[in-house]
Parts: C-alpha cells; structure tokens; sequence
C-alpha cells in the first residue's frame, strides 16, 4: 500500500483533489494517473518483509 494525494482538478476514482489516501495501485496505472497529474505519490510501502527483523510470536517459538 502506498499513498497518494489527489492534484488533479477532478476527481480521482472515489477520491476528490486534494485528499490523501491509501491504496494498492498497480504499478502502470500508478505511473498513468501520475503522468496524467492525477495524483502524486507521498510514500510508497515496501511489501517486502526483511527476515532480520521479521520475530515470530513468543508461542510460535516456546518449546513444549
């Protein structure tokens, strides 16, 4: 998930300019509505989880 803001003069799917929102955007329909000036990007998520700072719950790790 990332986030955008709405810069455009219309709305942007459900969205109106100048609100913010979060959203999974598909990587061409992002790059689309940005070339377009429909949205910009504010933060993009990184999905990817870094195993080094994944911890597991302590139950999955207890021993029985």
């Amino acid at each position: 998930m990332s986030t955008y803001k709405v810069i455009g003069k219309w709305r942007y799917r459900e969205y109106t300019p100048g609100e913010i929102f979060i959203a999974n955007l598909e990587s061409d329909v992002e790059a689309r509505a940005v070339k377009a000036g429909a949205i910009e990007v504010l933060e993009r998520a990184d999905t990817k989880l870094d195993p080094k700072w994944a911890t597991p719950p302590r139950a999955w790790t207890a021993t029985a």
